[in-house]
Parts: C-alpha cells; structure tokens; sequence
C-alpha cells in the first residue's frame, strides 16, 4: 500500500505561488469527510500522515489535503490549493497556493478534473474489504498495479474513470467521483458497507 503522503512520496516539484492556505467555504465540508475517512479506516496512518488524499474543484484548479496529514485529524488550514500543474521534459511541475506540500496525487485529481467536467469531488482511500471484493462488487478496476503519485498511475485509471464513477486502483486503493463532495463521500460509503458485508 503506497502512502498518500509523506515528503518523500511526493514525485514532482512543487512552484509556490503563495504560502497561505487557501479559504473557501467548501474546506469545512471537505475536512469534515477527511475525518470520516479516517474513523472508519479508509485513511489508515502512514508516517505520520495517512493514506489517501481527497479533494474538490476550485476554479481551473482544485483544493485538496496536504501531504503528511493525518486525514483524522486534518485541521482546515492543511489544504492547498493546486493551480495547475505541466510536465517539463522529465519532471512534473505543480503549481499550488499552501502551507505545506500538496498531496502526492495531486496531478491525479488534476487530470480526473480535466477529464470529467461532470465530476467536482474526488476521494481516494485505501478500503480493504473493497479491494478483497472488487470483482464479487462489480467494481471496475485498473488493469496493472503502478507506483503511486506517478504519471504510470495517472494513465491506468484514465482507462476506466471515464465510464465509472468508482474504481479500484489495482493493490492500491479506491477512488470516488462526485458531482458534489457530499456524493463522492457517499458513493464511497456505499461500496464501503456493501464490502463488509461480504465474507
């Protein structure tokens, strides 16, 4: 299992537009799912910070939890803002507006954003009983596991988000899409209690 986070996770370089984390009235709804995802075990901790990274659009951007956060915990002022984000020759630039690192996915959730115009939430966790019982589900999943936080990663799942709105990504994690943050949550709920109920 691949962290959300920790500095080391990160695998581009982040241009610092501003260092004040950014406001908006959405983040109290966001934190709130933050804490949610943590009490029930789909951001278990990793170094420090936990595994998964969630977010919604913001303008041309989004605004999404910052690296080496515990999601538990979050507090409103560990969001960042990414504003974009563009490869240049082998590196990845991200473009953000934070106290702290954005969170390793974030070209992930950019390029989802980019992709789904339909979609303003995105929730990526780390649920166990979803991924032991993705096929019994009918969850569409990636085809190859890839590393975290890498563009590999960001190209298999452009293969299946476009016809689903919840995917596995292969020994890795689930990500759920949503019109809104509360029916990203919710979406995500649903595959949660439908997996456990499964032996």
């Amino acid at each position: 299992m691949g962290p959300n986070d920790g500095y080391e996770g990160v695998k581009f370089k982040t241009i610092f537009l501003g260092r004040l984390p950014p406001k908006d009235r959405r983040i109290k709804s966001l934190a709130s799912w933050c804490r949610k995802f943590g009490s029930i075990g789909l951001a278990p901790p990793y170094r420090g910070g936990s595994c998964g990274n969630l977010s919604f659009r913001a303008g041309k951007g989004c605004i999404i939890t910052a690296a080496k956060t515990s999601l538990g915990e979050i507090k409103e002022d560990e969001f960042v803002e990414v504003v974009r984000w563009k490869k240049s020759g082998k590196n990845v630039l991200v473009y953000c507006r934070g106290k702290k690192e954005p969170s390793s996915e974030s070209c992930l959730h950019m390029d989802i954003y980019r992709r789904r115009k339909d979609i303003n939430a995105v929730f990526h966790g780390h649920d166990e009983p979803v991924l032991k019982h993705s096929g019994r589900l009918g969850i569409k999943s990636t085809k190859k596991e890839q590393p975290y936080g890498t563009v590999m990663l960001l190209k298999e799942v452009r293969n299946v988000i476009s016809r689903s709105n919840y995917v596995v990504m292969k020994n890795h994690g689930i990500i759920s899409l949503g019109k809104s943050i509360k029916a990203a949550g919710q979406l995500a709920l649903r595959a949660h209690k439908k997996a456990i109920l499964l032996k």
